[in-house]
This record gives C-alpha cells, sequence and structure tokens, in this order.
C-alpha cells in the first residue's frame, strides 16, 4: 500500500451513503430506459420513431456529465462541492417521478388486448372503431418528465464519481492485492441495482395490455409512486 491506514470499508456509517447512492442510480438507471418499450410502444402502439426518441432522450442526460462535473468542481455550495448537488439532483428526480405518478395515466391505443394479435390486413371498422388514435400523442409528457428526471440522477452520480475519485488516497491505502476493490465494490452495486430495476420492469409491465401474457401489471404512474420513496430513502448525506 502506497498510504497507511489499511483499505477503506464501504459498510461503514462514513462511507455506506457512497454505496447507497451508487444503488439509486442503479435502480432508477435500470427502469428508466426499459420502460419505453412496452409503454411508448406496445401501450401507446407508438411508432418507431417516436420510440427511437422516446429512448435517446431518456439516456441524453449522461451526454452532460462533464459540465456537472464542471458545476461541482468550480461552484461550491454551503462549502460543499458534493452532498447539496446530490440532493438537489435526487430532489430533481424524485419531484419528477412524483409528477409522473399523479398523471392521468392514457387508455392504451388497444382498448382490447385481443385485437393486437389481428393483423392490419384483418382489421374492419368495427375493430378499427376501438382503436385509441390519441394514445401515441399523449406519451411526450411522461417522456419529457423521464428525461428531466434522468438529468436529476446523472447529477446525483456525477457527484458520487467525484467522490470516489477523491477516496484515491483511500485506496492507495489498499494493499496491491486487493487494489481497486473499492471501485468494483461501488459498480457492481450499481450494476446489480440496476438489473434488479430491469427485472421489475420485465415482470410488472409484462400484462396484456403492454403486449405480455400476464394477467396483472401495474400502470405508469403505479410503478413511478413505488419508485419514488425508493428513491429518496437513498440519499444518505452524513
Amino acid at each position: 500500500a502506497f498510504r497507511g491506514g489499511g483499505a477503506p470499508n464501504l459498510f461503514t456509517k462514513q462511507h455506506i451513503g457512497l454505496v447507497l447512492q451508487y444503488a439509486a442510480v442503479g435502480l432508477v438507471y435500470g427502469v428508466l430506459p426499459s420502460k419505453i418499450y412496452p409503454f411508448m410502444q406496445a401501450y401507446l402502439n407508438g411508432s418507431g420513431a417516436q420510440v427511437l426518441t422516446a429512448s435517446t432522450l431518456v439516456v441524453l442526460p449522461w451526454s452532460f456529465k462533464v459540465f456537472y462535473g464542471v458545476l461541482s468542481d468550480c461552484f461550491p455550495l454551503c462549502g460543499y462541492r458534493r452532498r447539496p448537488y446530490m440532493i438537489i439532483g435526487w430532489t430533481i428526480c424524485v419531484a419528477m417521478l412524483l409528477a409522473m405518478s399523479c398523471c392521468r395515466v392514457s387508455a392504451p391505443y388497444f382498448l382490447d388486448p385481443a385485437d393486437r394479435d389481428i393483423s392490419p390486413s384483418g382489421y374492419t371498422p368495427e375493430i378499427e372503431a376501438r382503436f385509441n388514435c390519441d394514445a401515441a400523442s399523449e406519451g411526450s409528457v411522461y417522456v419529457v418528465l423521464m428525461m428531466f428526471a434522468a438529468f436529476g440522477y446523472v447529477l446525483s452520480d456525477v457527484c458520487a464519481d467525484g467522490v470516489v475519485v477523491e477516496l484515491v488516497q483511500l485506496v492507495q491505502r489498499e494493499p496491491l492485492a486487493e487494489r481497486g476493490r473499492t471501485q468494483s465494490s461501488i459498480y457492481t452495486t450499481r450494476t446489480f441495482a440496476s438489473t434488479i430495476g430491469q427485472i421489475l420492469v420485465g415482470v410488472v409491465f409484462n400484462g396484456k395490455e403492454y403486449g405480455g401474457s400476464f394477467d396483472f401489471s401495474l400502470t405508469f404512474p403505479q410503478l413511478r409512486l413505488q419508485l419514488s420513496p425508493i428513491t429518496w430513502f437513498y440519499i444518505i448525506c452524513e
């Protein structure tokens, strides 16, 4: 080890907030992009262009990581360069999730899920009368809210990355055989939480109205209502 003091223990009060920070980022990151296909395409029957645009907008905030880094490095708040921005980021994210939870959910494009299995060439005037042709246009509100939610949690993620960079001096206390364990632990946590989020979407959005085969499912606002408190309580600030 280059420094004395031993390797940092991430599961102590001093560092557990960083672990939970990455867990929260992974959970939200696993849910938001995964929700685009079942909601925009299967539920609202959006066009390929709409689905592609939505998928791009939800991950667009990751392109601004460098600017977030400059912001937190050069403009500290109340003497802190990381924690205030983490709180701001999660506040934005939770506010957007709560807003989506309160939005009126649109009726699906296929009001009768059985119509989904009918070829377009077999549509009759009676079948077409059951379609909610305005469904696709109502998804834009959710996409915009998801994009701003992503701006929030990406801000928190960048600040967490900044903390990791500052912990390099702690990493240098790791024995050579354990070098890199700190970074591996936090990124494994984020990946695991992201996987949980993707599994959650795969289970609760596999109902017939989403093109699946399950007899149960959650609506879009219901999932956001569940995700909001989970995200909020992941905020740890010593």
